[in-house]
């Protein structure tokens, strides 16, 4: 699933990025897309950076 700029940066996220926002034009990429990705859930594993992939994970809210 991808989603816009326009859209991860409506998405509050705990680890904010200034390079993120500085190239994409949004606080957030991994964190954002991964709470967006569960239709808004929330982060369990926060944003961890590696030499070549960031990643964030999320899970969906129980009703």
């Amino acid at each position: 699933k991808f989603f816009s700029s326009e859209e991860l940066k409506c998405i509050s996220v705990p680890n904010p990025s200034k390079t993120a926002e500085k190239h994409v034009r949004t606080k957030s990429v991994c964190e954002a897309s991964a709470i967006a990705a569960v239709k808004m859930g929330e982060i369990v594993v926060p944003k961890q950076k590696f030499k070549n992939l960031t990643i964030a994970v999320a899970l969906k809210k129980a009703h």
